[in-house]
C-alpha cells in the first residue's frame, strides 16, 4: 500500500513537472515569435 502511494505520488509529481515544462516552452516560443 505504502509503495503504491509513493509511486502514484511520483507519477503525479512528474506529470505536473511535464505540464510546467511544456507551458514554459510554449511561453518562450511566444516570446521568440513576438520579437
Amino acid at each position: 500500500m505504502k509503495g503504491r502511494e509513493g509511486m502514484s505520488e511520483r507519477h503525479i509529481l512528474s506529470f505536473f513537472m511535464y505540464k510546467e515544462a511544456a507551458s514554459y516552452v510554449e511561453y518562450t516560443l511566444h516570446l521568440f515569435f513576438s520579437l
